[in-house]
């Protein structure tokens, strides 16, 4: 049968001033260790028709989620603005095509990454 590549595509567009604030305030015995990064992992079942994930950006940038919708699947797993999708089914996003990832969204079960 026929069907289309199930993620929401966010609309292109200028990106918020999300920069990195670099402040120069020395700190004890630091070192340069980056900021702790949490990650985590969700699965979209069968069940679960559309995902809800918006992205201003698509690979080989990085796939941060621009906008989550109060009653999307992405916003029932806690999934916020500025969250990075890194893998999607334990393929690095950042290897993919914009197409390839795009064609993954509409396997089931999908396991995502952030």
């Amino acid at each position: 049968g026929g069907g289309g590549a199930g993620g929401a595509l966010g609309e292109a567009g200028p990106t918020g001033g999300l920069g990195d604030s670099a402040g120069g305030v020395g700190g004890d015995g630091g070192g340069s260790a980056p900021q702790a990064i949490h990650t985590f992992e969700v699965v979209a079942r069968k069940d679960v028709e559309r995902l809800g994930l918006f992205s201003q950006t698509w690979p080989p940038d990085p796939v941060r989620v621009s906008e989550v919708p109060t009653s999307s699947w992405v916003g029932e797993q806690g999934i916020l603005p500025g969250d990075e999708l890194i893998e999607a089914n334990t393929f690095p996003v950042a290897e993919m095509s914009t197409q390839e990832l795009q064609s993954l969204f509409a396997v089931r079960p999908l396991r995502l990454k952030f």
